[in-house]
This record gives C-alpha cells, sequence and structure tokens, in this order.
C-alpha cells in the first residue's frame, strides 16, 4: 500500500468561500484553511481579509506545529493554474524532501520574473500562490520576512519605473498581456496591493539569506511545460473575458423613458 507523499507535509491554505475541487485534491487531508469569505461558516476557519492572503498566510503559519515540511496555498491553485499537474510536482518534491530532508535556508515555488531588477520589484521572485518551506528554520525566516513587510505602510504612490509597470500590467488594452480581470476601483487596489507585497516578500526574503528555488527544481521539463500551460490558461481566461465584454457592450440598451 503507497503512503500519499502529502500526508508528510502540513498544508496551510486560504480561500474566498469552498474551492469547488477541493475535494478531489486534498479529500481527507488535515489542511488548515482560512476562509476570507465572510459569513460562511462551513468551510475552513473564518479570516479576517486582512491584506488579503497575506494576513492569513501570517496566520498559518505561525501556527504550523510540526518541523516541516510545510506547503501554503492560496484558492487560485484550483482556477487559474493546471492544478493535477501542480499536485504532481507538489507529490514529486514532498517525498524528496522525507527521503532527503532539506536543512538549508530556502523556499521553494512559482519562480518568476517581470523584467529587469527597479527599486521595488526584484529581478527574481516566488509568486505568492504556492510555498514549500523545507524546514523550521527556513518557515521561521520567511514569517519575518512577511511581518516585517506588512508591518509598514504601503506607499500610496511608487517610483515612476513601478508605477508604469503596474499601469502597464493592471490596464493592459490588449486582450492577452497583463491582467485583465473586472478593473473596479477595489479590485484594482487589491492587485496593486497584492502585487507590491508579493514583490517586497521575496525581496525581504533574500536579504535574510533565503533561496528562492523552483518547485520544478529536480523536475525542470514538467515545471516548463506547466508553466507554458498556466499561461495558455490564463491568456484564454482573459480573452473570454474580453468577449464576453465585446458582447455586453454591443447588446442594445433598454429605454429608460417609456
Amino acid at each position: 500500500m503507497s503512503i500519499n507523499p502529502l500526508s508528510e507535509l502540513e498544508i496551510g491554505m486560504v480561500v474566498f468561500g469552498e474551492p469547488k475541487k477541493y475535494s478531489k485534491y486534498f479529500d481527507g487531508m488535515l489542511v488548515d484553511v482560512i476562509n476570507n469569505k465572510s459569513n460562511d461558516p462551513s468551510f475552513g476557519r473564518p479570516g479576517e481579509n486582512r491584506l488579503f492572503e497575506f494576513g492569513a498566510f501570517e496566520d498559518l503559519m505561525v501556527n504550523f506545529k510540526s518541523d516541516g515540511p510545510y506547503l501554503l496555498l492560496n484558492d487560485t491553485f484550483f482556477s487559474n493554474h493546471m492544478s493535477g499537474l501542480w499536485m504532481m510536482l507538489i507529490k514529486q518534491c514532498s517525498k524528496e524532501l522525507v527521503k532527503k530532508p532539506v536543512v538549508e535556508n530556502l523556499i521553494y515555488g512559482d519562480v518568476r520574473q517581470d523584467g529587469d531588477a527597479i527599486k521595488e520589484r526584484p529581478g527574481l521572485f516566488l509568486s505568492s500562490w504556492i510555498f514549500m518551506i523545507p524546514n523550521r528554520r527556513a518557515l521561521t525566516t520567511f514569517l519575518e520576512s512577511l511581518l516585517e513587510v506588512t508591518r509598514k505602510p504601503i506607499p500610496v504612490k511608487h517610483s515612476p519605473e513601478y508605477e508604469m509597470f503596474l499601469t502597464q500590467w493592471l490596464q493592459a488594452k490588449h486582450p492577452l498581456r497583463g491582467w485583465q480581470g473586472a478593473r473596479t476601483k477595489e479590485n484594482l487596489f487589491r492587485k496593486r496591493t497584492c502585487i507590491y507585497i508579493e514583490h517586497q516578500w521575496s525581496a525581504n526574503a533574500r536579504e535574510k539569506g533565503l533561496e528562492l528555488v523552483s518547485l520544478g527544481v529536480n523536475n525542470q521539463i514538467l515545471y516548463a511545460c506547466i508553466r507554458i500551460l498556466d499561461r495558455a490558461l490564463a491568456r484564454y481566461r482573459a480573452f473570454r473575458n474580453y468577449a464576453r465584454k465585446l458582447v455586453t457592450s454591443k447588446k442594445p440598451q433598454n429605454n429608460a423613458s417609456e
């Protein structure tokens, strides 16, 4: 009888309501789930939605009890990524960590680059939806980094270079570029805040000596394929949303006065 590699992980997850595919991947497992959706007591424990997923990440890391390894996720694992393929990588990495524990101060995750390093944006960072933390030492350093970032006031305005980056990413006119979510004032504030914290967290962690490593370090071909498929999924979703906006904008408006 084979042992599920995930049984060796201490898992923390932040969600906004119960993900539809949760039971497919985590049914029967002990997962500390924080649910940031208000008035939704049926799934997980209630979160405060403080700084969106980052406040919940702090809570989850503080409450980890073992010496590792640990897995941190948010619910975009189910909606925005090739979940089944990522689960393969998670299991492979977990199996390796159990077989040969890592004592170095490092974090595994989804390594990204948004261009050359500028004042607020490191050249290399971890996307803030998935982290595999191998040991208690790395957990402590990673938590300290997040606390240092979130305890400082977030600037209203950034450097001109970073403001240009945020504008180009969050308000891209081409449907196959940038972020294509609903551009309400609340959503744009949320995305600006999360992107800034994401960048600063990785920058601070590296300053503290944490090495940021791809979750696919032991299977680079699979990781490269997953990243390509993730990007294809993101562009498909963006184009679908764009097409819906076009259809909606062309529908005849009812005359309000009769």
